[in-house]
């Protein structure tokens, strides 16, 4: 025997109400963590900055310049001041490290030999372990 259910519309009315409060809340929830979320990812990036910048007072004496860039065959680093016992690391866009080279001077030419066409990055660490990175790109 088939049951007939007939809900008028004011049994209706409290769970939709209750149903809308819920979705609602839902939206709230949804917008807190997306705002939370995105605050995570400001903070990552704040983060990520701070790790490849050192703050102004540090990185006078390792102020550098690329030119040309992007490059073909070579380019050249020069320093704004003289430099002793640098490190200059050369890093793939994977964060390989393609080559590593100790410096003392104020120009170096850096020749693209085996690198392939792409992106890299110059980390030059000084003495007291001050980093600064710059992208190159071989064409």
């Amino acid at each position: 025997m088939p049951v007939n259910v007939n809900v008028g519309v004011k049994a209706l009315t409290p769970y939709t109400q209750r149903m809308n409060r819920l979705m609602e809340e839902l939206k709230e929830t949804e917008q807190q963590q997306s705002l939370s979320s995105l605050k995570s990812t400001r903070d990552l990036l704040n983060n990520f900055s701070n790790a490849t910048n050192i703050n102004e007072f540090n990185t006078q004496k390792l102020t550098f310049s690329i030119e040309p860039n992007p490059f073909n065959l070579l380019t050249t680093i020069s320093f704004h001041q003289e430099q002793k016992n640098i490190t200059i690391n050369l890093i793939d866009i994977l964060g390989k490290k393609i080559k590593t080279l100790n410096f003392t001077g104020k120009q170096l030419t850096l020749e693209k030999e085996e690198m392939k066409s792409g992106i890299y990055f110059v980390q030059v660490i000084d003495e007291n372990k001050n980093v600064i990175n710059k992208k190159i790109v071989i064409q």
